[in-house]
């Protein structure tokens, strides 16, 4: 009988992950032949243990909860012994200007060019969702290792399950991990996908690994507009990516005005990092094929956000990495970024969503009205006209902390209050 622990060539997994549109892959042993975890996955469990104890997880309760699985493979699949690490590159080049303007609706000209001020999205955003793109390869590739053995057993994550990608794949020579806390691989710097596949099977390891190489350079770390990063990583709290795509709720008033124009994720540290700057340079674009990127995903028209229900914004980003935040919660970040980019064409949106049915919105909404009234030069009847719709949205308002931030919107307007 075959056993689950056959060794299987490498030279024929490497052709199969090509055929497949996989750029980089990687293998390293986690369960040694005792059974017991291989020494170099220890510092990463124990440096993941620390981090949550330190509560940079932020809200993330999941990590908590999932911490043994995520700190031992094992009890994802019993008889793992190796681990296949795969990076495909989402490095889309930006979308032209025509191409913008293609979508962009009227109310938002003033905007400008995609080089000026304007929405952005997380660059992973811009296509399809890597999560289905790459659990249709690890799929294939189960497959394939299925047929060279059926005692062979495989466990799949594409960021779904709790598996130390990242470490996984730094161990397996995929790149190292930056100070962003980010895989930077040599040639193709940071923008990419990771699927992990823990199997039962073994392999000859890739002699490939990279040292740590981002040196002195701390351009990551001092860019990041909210301090996120330093010398013992990522704290979340701190994240724009956190806030925009993970939290559910109000985002702190302190975040607000720093999560800037970005409407999804931030790629600030990873559009900074050098490696990434070469790869824009020196690599291909990712296949359309694989990803179809499109620019309205990459610079999204806010405004049409919000004047689509929340039921068809759902719908017309199915298939899309930004359904992750949910309509109300790209709505929510909508608001603000709008607000961050004193466009007054938000008022009449702004107005409408002082009644959404999530409180986040209607909070959000408030906020926004308040910035841009006290920003913006309005004339008097659109100052009057925000005054009184914050006023009405207060008589109606039952959530507590709505009414908290339609009474520091009216505050902020210098409007008494009847209490």
């Amino acid at each position: 009988m075959d056993s689950p622990h056959q060794k299987v060539s490498l030279s024929e997994l490497s052709d199969e992950c090509k055929q497949l549109g996989i750029e980089v892959i990687g293998l390293t042993e986690v369960v040694n032949e005792s059974g017991e975890l291989a020494s170099w996955f220890l510092p990463q469990v124990q440096r993941l243990r620390d981090w949550v104890s330190r509560g940079a997880h932020a809200d993330l309760k999941w990590m908590e909860d999932q911490l043994d699985k995520r700190c031992d493979p094992r009890i994802l699949l019993p008889n793992v012994r190796s681990a296949l690490a795969l990076w495909v590159s989402h490095h889309f080049p930006e979308p032209r200007e025509h191409e913008i303007s293609l979508y962009s609706s009227d109310s938002l000209s003033s905007l400008g060019s995609a080089s000026e001020k304007q929405a952005r999205v997380a660059r992973y955003a811009w296509g399809r969702d890597y999560h289905n793109v790459l659990r249709r390869v690890l799929r294939r590739l189960n497959k394939w290792l299925k047929e060279r053995s059926s005692e062979i057993s495989s466990h799949g994550s594409v960021d779904t399950s709790p598996v130390l990608e990242r470490a996984i794949a730094e161990r397996c020579g995929v790149g190292w991990i930056g100070k962003s806390t980010l895989l930077v691989h040599p040639q193709r710097g940071t923008f990419g996908s990771i699927a992990i596949l823990l199997t039962s099977a073994t392999f000859d390891e890739l002699d490939e690994k990279h040292p740590h190489r981002c040196g002195t350079c701390n351009e990551c770390v001092k860019e990041c507009p909210t301090g996120a990063l330093g010398p013992e990583g990522l704290d979340a709290r701190l994240c724009i990516s956190y806030w925009t795509i993970e939290h559910r709720g109000l985002i702190p008033k302190h975040m607000r005005p720093k999560i800037g124009e970005w409407v999804f994720g931030c790629d600030i540290c990873q559009e900074v990092c050098p490696w990434t700057i070469k790869a824009g340079r020196t690599q291909p674009s990712p296949s359309d094929s694989l990803w179809s990127p499109q620019p309205a995903r990459a610079y999204p028209d806010l405004i049409q956000w919000l004047m689509t229900s929340d039921e068809e914004l759902d719908e017309t980003l199915k298939g899309s990495p930004l359904r992750r935040a949910f309509p109300h919660g790209l709505k929510r970040n909508a608001l603000i970024v709008l607000a961050n980019l004193r466009e007054k064409a938000a008022i009449p949106a702004a107005i409408h969503h002082l009644r959404h049915k999530e409180m986040s919105v209607r909070g959000s909404a408030a906020w926004c009205l308040a910035e841009l009234a006290a920003e913006l030069d309005l004339e008097t009847s659109q100052r009057r006209l925000i005054i009184d719709a914050l006023t009405e949205q207060l008589t109606r308002e039952l959530h507590t902390v709505a009414q908290a931030e339609l009474y520091d919107a009216l505050k902020r307007l210098n409007e008494p209050l009847n209490n």
